[in-house]
C-alpha cells in the first residue's frame, strides 16, 4: 500500500534488531545492571527487528489493519497498525520471564525507536 520496498524492510529488521540488542544488551545489562557478559546476548534481534518494522508502519500506514495470530494461528480480529504495534510488544513482554521483562522493555523502545525515526524520514520523503 505504501510502496515501501523489500529493501526498506529488510533494513528496518536490522537496525531494529540492532536497537534491541543496544537497548537490552548494552543500556540495561551492561551500564545499569554492571553485567560485564550482558553483551554477548543475542536473544533480542527478532522481535526488535519487528517492532521497528511494526512502530514504521503505525506511523507511515496508520490506517492499515491486521489479522492478529498467536503462535500462527490466525484469531478473527483485524487490528489498526498502533494496535499491532503494541498487541506484539504486549505478547513479547507477557511471554518474557518475570526477571527480565525491563529488559524487555527496553529493548522494544529502542526498536521502537529506531522505527520510529525512520518512518518521519521516509514521511518526508514521500
Amino acid at each position: 500500500h505504501a510502496d515501501i520496498s523489500f529493501v526498506v524492510f529488510f533494513v528496518l529488521y536490522l537496525v531494529g534488531a540492532w536497537a534491541a540488542w543496544i537497548g537490552s544488551a548494552i543500556l540495561w545489562g551492561y551500564l545499569l545492571k554492571s553485567d560485564t557478559w550482558s553483551y554477548k546476548a543475542e536473544a533480542y534481534g527478532a522481535a526488535g527487528g519487528m517492532a521497528a518494522q511494526m512502530m514504521f508502519l503505525a506511523r507511515v500506514r496508520p490506517e492499515a489493519r491486521f489479522q492478529f495470530s498467536l503462535y500462527m494461528i490466525p484469531i478473527p480480529i483485524s487490528l489498526t497498525a498502533w494496535q499491532s504495534c503494541f498487541a506484539h510488544s504486549a505478547l513479547d513482554l507477557v511471554q518474557s520471564q518475570p526477571g527480565m521483562r525491563q529488559r524487555q522493555i527496553l529493548a522494544h523502545l529502542s526498536a521502537w525507536g529506531t522505527g520510529w525515526l525512520l518512518a518521519g524520514e521516509w514521511l518526508k520523503h514521500n
